[in-house]
């Protein structure tokens, strides 16, 4: 089989580890894995067709791609021209913007912080039932980027030439600062879970600076996460959580271009082995 990966320039150069991994794995799979850049597609509808080349030139189709950019109309382009994309395009639009990931999962009866969604912020925020100090999120920033703590009018008008424009959600802080649970999914199935801590920042993201160790889900935990998984097609994702002031699992977001740093740090899963497993089942390559 022959697969694209999928990166921007930016991301290639970032997880070069991480691409050399998945490559590597492919070949004990009989699967030959391409690395092509985001910005070199070009796509379009030609003669009245839906066209895709890369560098200007035409390219063959592989077996499946591995897209590992934030574009969910890409990957849309990508999936009508018959090529089997993971994620999908779908899950890719839902995940990529916090408030349609909470407004999706809000149907499944999962606790969540206090949540407000805002369009086009402007950094008016009286229609927000709760008062300072709260967090204030770009819909669309991953990593813990673009998120932040907000204590006071000053701070809020900070972050307004930040996010001005920008669809945001305003959320009241969760019990337990500091503290956030990522859960690794590959198909309907968890792989593990890590607890990433800080003690110097609200946000306990591993690549801010956060500490993080293998944690082991309780019967209640996992049957909460089931029911979110039950109700999407994922392929490969991270399913967030924060904790209320007893320990209790409140959902936070879905991370579709999931990061493995902080598994790979804590165990010694082949998280990657198993992605590219689960692709071949799927595609009915088995």
């Amino acid at each position: 089989m022959n697969a694209w990966l999928i990166y921007s320039k930016e991301e290639a150069v970032r997880n070069e580890a991480y691409i050399n991994w998945m490559i590597e794995e492919g070949e004990k799979l009989n699967i030959s894995i391409q690395l092509l850049l985001r910005e070199n597609f070009q796509l379009g509808i030609i003669n009245s067709k839906l066209s895709i080349t890369y560098e200007d030139k035409p390219i063959k189709f592989p077996d499946f791609s591995i897209v590992r950019v934030m574009d969910p109309f890409f990957s849309k382009q990508l999936e009508l021209l018959g090529i089997p994309v993971f994620n999908s395009s779908v899950i890719s639009e839902l995940c990529n913007h916090k408030a349609r990931t909470h407004q999706s999962v809000s149907a499944l009866s999962i606790p969540t912080v206090d949540t407000m969604f805002f369009n086009n912020f402007t950094g008016e925020i009286s229609s927000v039932p709760y008062s300072f100090p709260f967090i204030l999120k770009d819909a669309q920033g991953r990593g813990g980027k673009q998120v932040f703590f907000v204590s006071s009018e000053e701070e809020l008008k900070e972050c307004v030439t930040k996010l001005k424009g920008k669809d945001v959600v305003i959320q009241r802080p969760a019990g337990t600062i500091g503290k956030d649970l990522r859960v690794f999914v590959i198909g309907k199935d968890i792989i593990a879970a890590v607890l990433r801590s800080s003690t110097t920042d609200f946000k306990a993201n591993f690549t801010l600076g956060g500490s993080a160790e293998l944690y082991t889900l309780s019967d209640e935990e996992r049957e909460v996460i089931n029911r979110i998984i039950s109700h999407f097609d994922f392929d490969f994702v991270g399913i967030d959580f924060l904790f209320d002031g007893k320990g209790n699992l409140l959902f936070n977001e879905i991370e579709d271009v999931v990061g493995s740093r902080t598994l790979s740090a804590t165990s010694t899963i082949n998280i990657v082995e198993f992605y590219l497993q689960h692709i071949i089942r799927k595609i009915g390559k088995a």
